[in-house]
């Protein structure tokens, strides 16, 4: 069975940085296949289709992440492109969500969503409308849905450095650390995310930080990249490839 592990020191370390788990919250990992990191040619070989995030599991502590790692390994024995062949190596990348979801808030989505679905097979059932009732049939679909679009606490502000050179990252992180702020750096195939610990944000340097992601970005622009929050909180797994590029903590 193919490992998407491929540094275990990386991955472990990962895990290291994670916010311990609270109440009701769980982690949130997945598996996707990107077309963007295919030549023409290999997209029209695979036909990858809409197989962004194929897999999906949840981990209720550190220890589960493991398991449900080897979860989205197995799901390559037998998850195949819209033409039936494996999901080329390059193709793959396995995000992990750094804040914690909330099985209260995705547990009140769902419960919302499926009630409106209900309501509508009803009235289709009594009274002989047409309705696809695939979405019942795709139940836990929907509630993995759920589960990734509801963020318990907000521990980690993301900041996507989508640059070709570090110098902006380094230029960031040496603000951060001027004003004390804690802060990781994961270098991806494409640039770097910035992991803020937000608690360790106060007021006086508030301003400061996120107008230096403003000036950043301006400058980043100039030369086709970006320098922006990100809001689905979805980062690379250190220690895992994302389109043949080894993902990785590192320091600047």
């Amino acid at each position: 069975m193919k490992s998407l592990i491929q540094n275990q020191e990386q991955f472990e370390k990962f895990k290291s940085i994670l916010p311990a788990l609270e109440r009701d919250e769980i982690y949130f990992v997945s598996l996707s296949a990107r077309n963007k990191y295919l030549t023409e040619e290999e997209r029209k070989l695979f036909e990858l289709g809409r197989t962004e995030m194929f897999s999906r599991q949840t981990a209720y502590d550190k220890d589960g992440i493991d398991y449900a790692i080897k979860k989205l390994e197995a799901s390559l024995e037998y998850k195949k492109t819209r033409n039936g062949q494996d999901f080329p190596d390059k193709s793959l990348v396995c995000y992990f969500n750094i804040n914690p979801s909330s099985t209260i808030k995705a547990f009140n989505k769902f419960k919302s969503e499926m009630n409106a679905q209900f309501e509508q097979a009803y009235r289709a059932t009594i009274n002989y409308f047409n309705y696809d009732f695939r979405v019942f049939h795709r139940i836990e679909r929907n509630l993995l849905n759920a589960i990734q679009k509801s963020p318990g606490r907000k521990y980690y502000i993301d900041i996507d450095f989508d640059v070709k050179d570090d110098d902006a990252i380094k230029e960031f992180s040496s603000l951060l650390k001027s004003v004390d702020v804690s802060h990781y750096i994961i270098k991806t195939k494409s640039g770097f995310h910035c992991l803020i610990v937000k608690h360790t944000i106060n007021n006086s340097v508030n301003n400061n930080i996120f107008k230096k992601i403003k000036e950043l970005h301006l400058t980043a622009q100039k030369y086709g990249g970006e320098v922006k929050i990100n809001s689905n909180s979805m980062v690379p797994f250190p220690g895992t490839l994302q389109g043949g590029h080894l993902v990785e903590i590192v320091k600047l």
